[in-house]
């Protein structure tokens, strides 16, 4: 799936009732921190897992999980580290990730890009 693919299948009504369906398992919370959300911390649904993108409503439980935009951005941050000692830094160096594209409970977009956060401006 390119990058153009992934951002588009996100704002999809299958994708916007798929993270409607997590949300709604979550309590409509963050799964880290137990956050309802708030407008300047959105709640966003997190992809776990890439092996079913396009196709989450059969693994709804295991590869999707609902975190407030504070929350999200560390856990990026910690899948950005350095993983190995050629210096290879975890999501950013894998070709196969695209990169993270969420929408908010809201459906405001926000894009995770290398370096930090961009929310909705290139």
């Amino acid at each position: 799936m390119t990058n153009e693919e992934y951002k588009a299948y996100l704002q999809s009504d299958k994708w916007k009732a798929i993270a409607e369906q997590r949300l709604k398992i979550d309590g409509y919370r963050c799964c880290a921190c137990g956050s309802r959300g708030t407008p300047s911390n959105k709640l966003e649904v997190h992809h776990l897992s890439y092996a079913h993108l396009g196709h989450e409503e059969s693994r709804i439980y295991e590869d999707l999980c609902t975190l407030c935009h504070c929350d999200h951005k560390a856990l990026h941050r910690v899948m950005e580290r350095v993983t190995s000692p050629d210096g290879r830094r975890g999501w950013l160096n894998n070709p196969r990730i695209p990169p993270i594209h969420v929408f908010t409970y809201s459906g405001e977009e926000t894009n995770y890009v290398q370096g930090g956060l961009n929310n909705g401006s290139r």
